[in-house]
């Protein structure tokens, strides 16, 4: 809904204006880049990492996150928007987590 509203808020203002230029418009992309480009750039990066895992890696991690202490980290700080809220409380509770995420060659 936060990048819909700024689209609103944005079309508002370009038919207040009588401004529909690129440069005006570019405004949206300005403000939902802002709000959500870091959770994009994450996800590729998370996405990037699990395309390379074999089976048996993926499985592993996959066992990691039926956990009962992990399920309830992800049950209070998951959000579908920013998935990401939850690595620190995971990083907190795992820190050998992060030795999982370093580059594969």
């Amino acid at each position: 809904m936060l990048c819909a509203d700024h689209c609103a808020n944005v079309a508002v203002d370009a038919l207040t204006n009588n401004d529909f230029s690129d440069h005006f418009l570019k405004k949206y992309q300005k403000l939902w880049v802002k709000d959500f480009g870091r959770e994009l750039s994450m996800g590729m990066k998370f996405r990037s990492f699990y395309k390379r895992l074999s089976d048996k890696q993926f499985n592993k991690y996959i066992g990691f996150f039926k956990k009962q202490k992990v399920i309830d980290i992800i049950n209070n700080y998951g959000d579908i928007d920013y998935p990401s809220k939850i690595l620190k409380p995971l990083i907190k509770k795992f820190p050998l987590i992060l030795t999982s995420f370093k580059s594969k060659k």
